[in-house]
């Protein structure tokens, strides 16, 4: 009776994540594709085991098989999904080459269904171990992965160190839960294949439900991990005055405590226009790309929106998440990645593209785009030309 009620409500829930994300999060598709396949197979395996408790038939018992040897694809899913995630590259054909190891499974699989009796101990020791390679293989790559562009990307700028630690926290927690799915389904093929012994299987297969119980209970609970990186771009590709592109950089409250004398008496001057003020520098540096301007300072910025430079010095002060000079490297990368979008190094380069935003060199300009994107601009172009 636990079995069922667990398998039901794992069941449900994945179902349930399947349509909030191809509803409410449609936009984001291209990002979730990848994570989206698990969960159907996940969901369909535990409905049918679920309906095999009460009523089982050869039709519910060859469904279940398959979509136990489909979970193979949960760990190559992940991978691709993470990949996806951080180098925003699932729109690549070379990804789908990726789904042949669990083809290859599967098909082995089958044989040992349809082999002589004297040949099958052969091939279910080929089946392990194909299984074995592939799981320790993806979960050495998706290591290798998230250590390279999650758990060590430059976190100096406070509203991308927000979203790491976020995504980072989800990579963590997917990366364990994938490890442990993998030893289940190994556990559960050494034991069927070498020792022939179904019971314990179940009690394996009520510990995986577990695992992805808590899986689907943290994207129900943190559904903002569903959105990956470019959090920001994403918002300012979406935005148009009046509304705000950088509603996450931007405060209504203080973030510190106002002490200077001078301040406190500044501040009841410009609270109640902070909405119009941060209107005006989005609208000037975001759309009207006055922050191309390399020795652009908030002396201009103030004469250019025709607000005093001590409430714009107050505004980044006590009302931004980033100092002015993190916003200008923000605003110039965005600008950038805008440019390369639209096809600007089709006939320029690097070094044109620096000056271009606003950079004074390109050294400046590949710090601050590998701080901001965790990758080089050369490695953010190659992603996009695959």
């Amino acid at each position: 009776m636990l079995s069922y009620l667990l398998y039901t409500i794992v069941s449900f829930l994945g179902f349930l994540i399947l349509v909030i994300i191809n509803s409410k999060y449609r936009d984001l598709s291209s990002i979730n594709k990848f994570l989206q396949i698990p969960i159907g197979i996940m969901s369909f395996r535990f409905f049918f085991h679920t309906i095999s408790l009460f009523y089982q038939t050869q039709l519910t018992q060859s469904l279940i098989n398959i979509f136990d040897v489909l979970g193979t694809m949960s760990i190559v899913c992940f991978y691709l999904y993470i990949r996806g995630l951080v180098l925003r590259a699932n729109h690549l054909k070379i990804n789908y080459l990726h789904f042949f190891s669990p083809l290859l499974l599967m098909i082995v699989f089958l044989l040992i269904r349809v082999v002589d009796e004297q040949y099958r101990p052969m091939v279910r020791m080929l089946y392990a171990a194909c299984a074995g390679v592939i799981a320790i293989f993806y979960c050495i790559v998706t290591f290798m992965l998230l250590n390279r562009h999650v758990w060590n990307r430059a976190k100096d700028i406070k509203n991308f160190a927000n979203q790491d630690r976020v995504i980072y926290r989800w990579a963590v927690f997917l990366y364990i839960c994938s490890c442990l799915l993998v030893l289940s389904f190994l556990l559960r093929v050494f034991l069927y294949n070498f020792y022939d012994i179904i019971k314990s299987q179940s009690s394996l297969l009520e510990i995986s439900s577990i695992i992805w119980l808590g899986l689907l209970i943290k994207i129900l609970m943190t559904p903002k991990i569903l959105y990956g990186y470019d959090i920001l771009s994403n918002k300012i590709d979406a935005v148009a005055i009046p509304g705000l592109a950088m509603e996450s950089i931007w405060s209504y409250s203080e973030t510190q405590a106002i002490t200077n004398e001078k301040d406190q008496r500044l501040g009841p001057k410009i609270t109640p226009f902070l909405r119009d003020h941060f209107h005006r520098i989005e609208e000037a540096t975001i759309f009207n790309k006055f922050l191309r301007n390399g020795d652009a300072s908030i002396d201009d910025l103030a004469k250019e929106i025709k607000i005093p430079s001590s409430h714009i010095l107050y505004l980044f002060k006590y009302h931004s998440n980033e100092s002015f000079i993190d916003f200008k490297k923000i605003i110039r990368i965005y600008d950038a990645l805008s440019l390369i979008k639209n096809g600007y190094l089709n006939s320029q380069t690097f070094e044109s593209l620096a000056i271009e935003v606003g950079f004074t060199s390109y050294t400046s300009f590949f710090l601050s785009f590998r701080q901001i994107t965790g990758r080089s601009p050369h490695d953010y172009l190659s992603s996009r030309l695959r």
